[in-house]
């Protein structure tokens, strides 16, 4: 494989969507319909489309002046993608750096650890050039599954620890509201003990807040009015002794 690249300042970062497919059903996503029966599949207008390694070589071939990719899905989990290993396998053969973002609850053990085992010559600790970012929003599954729904806690965890303990680079990234809010610590702690070497925390930033910004109301599987409530907790401080 070719050395990583010494890539100038100002070259491309890109970030891709690759797929509309996604096996959960968070409230607040844009996939999601949230209203009443839709049982947090699908939003109608939003067609199936997935992108396969032969259109990721013509839409971005070898000599690309590409630094960075990051693949975070807005409309669907990149691990959805039939072949989403080989696209990442490609990117890497060219040389650029890689960043994966996903709910982690697809798959089993066998392809993270394949995964890890495949691209551990890009994980050095101390300069990741491959990393998957893992969401952790609980330490139980019930809290975990509040807002990651159709998400087991346990997979996540499971699929996370198979793809580290095989060599693979892997962060966690929590989303904050009132549940989860007092539970930062534990949430850090069972992430770093399956793998993950640090996490990310953030409040939600979606626009569906109502009742003065605090409160999302949602209709979930059963059909029945949930509601989200908006963290209040200054981040800064709350994490600062993390």
């Amino acid at each position: 494989m070719p050395a990583f690249r010494d890539i100038p300042d100002g070259d491309l970062r890109i970030y891709l969507d690759l797929s509309t497919y996604c096996n959960a059903g968070c409230p607040q996503c844009d996939r999601t319909d949230h209203h009443e029966g839709g049982k947090l599949r699908k939003v109608k207008w939003l067609p199936n489309r997935m992108w396969d390694l032969d259109r990721v070589r013509r839409a971005y071939p070898p000599e690309t002046p590409v630094y960075e990719v990051f693949i975070c899905g807005t409309y669907g989990d990149p691990f959805m993608v039939k072949g989403i290993d080989e696209i990442i396998y490609y990117f890497l053969d060219n040389g650029w750096r890689v960043t994966v973002n996903t709910n982690g609850g697809t798959h089993d053990d066998f392809f993270w650890y394949q995964l890890g085992d495949r691209v551990k010559e890009y994980c050095n600790p101390d300069e990741p050039r491959m990393r998957v970012v893992f969401d952790v929003d609980g330490t139980t599954n019930e809290m975990h599954a509040k807002y990651r729904r159709f998400v087991d806690l346990g997979l996540v965890l499971s699929h996370m620890e198979a793809y580290t303990m095989a060599g693979g680079f892997a962060e966690a990234h929590t989303i904050v509201f009132q549940h989860n809010e007092d539970h930062l610590l534990d949430i850090k702690k069972l992430a770093q003990d399956h793998g993950a070497t640090t996490v990310l925390f953030q409040k939600s930033n979606r626009s569906f807040f109502s009742e003065g910004g605090k409160r999302s109301d949602f209709y979930n599987e059963k059909n029945e009015i949930e509601y989200l409530y908006r963290s209040e907790r200054n981040l800064r401080e709350a994490t600062s002794e993390l």
